[in-house]
């Protein structure tokens, strides 16, 4: 007896599509990942008599401790036996943790791996699934052991592996150099040291007739000041991430415990004198450096508020909260200010909301 021709009789089949990394709206390599694997995993259904049931869809890494929400709900799907079936494009973009994933699955579902035009229904096939399950586990720790000895070469030789920070290039042997935008950062330097507030400072860059646009290409905020101050890199230093604030780059040290320069032979990073002066403007004369304390205050509302005028964050600024934008001199329609009460015993009742 035939199979129905009737596609409300046919079983039914999801679709898991990933992609290795998020790529840019209207890039060609999004419209032959995600949506390729689609119309693929559709045409399959067609042709092998199967209605799509759910279309699960994840932007992240196979190899990655981050939450996979569309990995996760096709797998439970097939475990709770709500679909017969699952489909997917390649078997390196379903897992690469090996048996762990691919085992509990193939009992449970007909799984399909379209780039390897691998069937798990097939038996001769369920072998070859978890074979190249295990070499994509194999390989992946392979290239993260290989990238992680790379890029701690890189730290120990002074080579820069991100991309330049605003106003620097990086050369071919990925040292550090003086680049077209240079200047700006001298003038930032200079203008906080010589005691140019940060926020009068962006208010100039960002007005005028010749407005001076952020390394992202929009209006200045006191942030992206206070980050270029504080970055170690323009001093000519290797820098890492700070163990518990990530955005904070601190400088590198090796074995010895000492700093790496990362700027090429006859280039000129910011002097230490220039650098650490306006460090003390910007901090008024309270820094001693992110590598020994933190100076920043943290306030119960601060990230719970939001300036009515612009949607955007409103964080304490003596006793009230402010707009930011407009505290960094830019554009907000109906800056937003809220009146904080304190009682000696820390926040009072009275003004908080609910």
């Amino acid at each position: 007896m035939s199979p129905s021709t009737d596609p409300a009789d046919w079983p039914e089949v999801d679709l898991y599509l990933r992609k290795s990394k998020v790529v840019r709206e209207g890039d060609k390599r999004d419209i032959t990942s995600i949506r390729a694997q689609e119309a693929e995993g559709r045409e399959w259904a067609v042709r092998n008599r199967y209605r799509v049931r759910r279309v699960w869809v994840d932007s992240l890494s196979a190899w990655s401790d981050v939450a996979r929400p569309g990995f996760d709900n096709a797998l439970a799907a097939v475990l709770d036996d709500e679909v017969p079936a699952l489909w997917c494009f390649a078997l390196d973009r379903f897992t690469r943790k090996g048996i762990d994933d691919i085992g509990p699955v193939l009992g449970k579902a007909r799984v399909i791996f379209h780039w390897e035009r691998l069937d798990s229904s097939d038996p001769n096939d369920r072998r070859w699934i978890t074979d190249r399950a295990e070499q994509a586990r194999e390989y992946s720790e392979r290239l993260s052991d290989n990238i992680r000895v790379t890029k701690k070469n890189q730290l120990r030789n002074g080579q820069w592996s991100n991309r330049p920070p605003h106003g620097v290039e990086a050369t071919k042997d990925r040292k550090l150099t003086n680049g077209a935008f240079w200047p700006i950062v001298l003038h930032v330097f200079r203008s906080v040291a010589d005691g140019i507030s940060g926020r009068l400072l962006c208010r100039g860059l960002n007005s005028g007739p010749n407005p001076v646009p952020s390394p992202q290409g929009g209006e200045r905020a006191v942030s992206t000041i206070s980050y270029m101050i504080h970055n170690p890199v323009y001093e000519g230093w290797q820098t890492v991430k700070h163990p518990n604030k990530p955005r904070d780059p601190i400088p590198y040290r090796d074995e010895n415990g000492n700093r790496v320069r990362v700027w090429a032979d006859g280039a000129e990073p910011i002097p230490r004198e220039l650098a650490e002066r306006a460090r003390q403007k910007l901090t008024g004369g309270n820094f001693a450096g992110r590598e020994a304390v933190d100076n920043r205050k943290r306030h119960l509302l601060t990230d719970a508020t939001r300036c009515a005028g612009c949607r955007g964050a409103a964080s304490a600024h003596g006793m009230n909260q402010f707009c930011n934008r407009h505290r960094a001199w830019q554009d907000c329609p109906a800056p937003g200010c809220i009146r904080r009460q304190v009682s000696r015993t820390g926040w009072s009742r009275r003004g908080l909301p609910g």
